[in-house]
């Protein structure tokens, strides 16, 4: 049995014209939305074995906010250049390609390939968009990493920043 939790990066700058798209930083809305949605995370998910996020500013920003908040080592980020605006197909080969003892596994990344991927996953969930800061876990009833396909998941939960305030 495998976890997945699909996590996109906080909200962004956008407004700095100056930088790089990668380079892009979180706005302190994105911040302040990392650190409440790490800890809605804590109160209803158990440990995780790793963190793999895009190379963009943002989201390993993001996965260090939800580092620090869960307790989990730094050690346990992998920067993944290969997530960084991928599409479905190529989020499909890095899951496939995590290690066969990470049993949960956080991933952060970018629209519009983690929506895509949130709904391939299992057939019990859809959103029309993965909000940022939006996270959505799923159960894999797989033995290896490898075997992750569409349809393969259950849906487990989902939480979105704006969730708080409704």
């Amino acid at each position: 049995m495998k976890q997945l939790i699909l996590v996109r990066h906080a909200k962004s700058d956008a407004g700095d014209t100056g930088r790089q798209d990668i380079d892009r930083q979180l706005a302190a809305r994105g911040i302040r939305d990392a650190h409440h949605v790490a800890e809605w995370l804590l109160q209803h998910c158990q440990s995780t074995d790793q963190l793999v996020t895009s190379s963009a500013d943002r989201a390993l920003h993001t996965a260090m906010i939800f580092s620090r908040t869960l307790a989990i080592p730094s050690t346990k980020i992998v920067i993944e250049p290969m997530v960084y605006e991928a599409p479905a197909a190529a989020l499909y080969k890095v899951i496939r390609a995590l290690p066969p003892t990470a049993d949960k596994v956080l991933m952060f990344g970018h629209n519009p390939g983690f929506t895509d991927v949130a709904n391939d996953l299992a057939r019990d969930f859809y959103i029309d968009n993965l909000p940022t800061c939006g996270v959505v876990g799923f159960s894999l009833p797989i033995n290896s990493w490898s075997e992750a396909s569409q349809g393969s998941a259950l849906h487990l939960f989902h939480y979105f920043p704006k969730l708080a305030t409704t």
